[in-house]
């Protein structure tokens, strides 16, 4: 389950959800400069 020191990251821009698993993680590992295989929750 989730552990209290979880890291929580929100993404405010528009993301196209119609994009390849690929392309999505191009949204995470370009302008937020995280990995997509880091344990943290990442929202739009």
């Amino acid at each position: 389950m989730f552990v209290d020191s979880a890291q929580i990251y929100l993404h405010l821009d528009t993301v196209d959800f119609r994009k390849s698993i690929n392309g999505l993680i191009v949204v995470v590992e370009q302008p937020l400069e995280l990995s997509p295989f880091m344990d943290a929750l990442l929202f739009r």
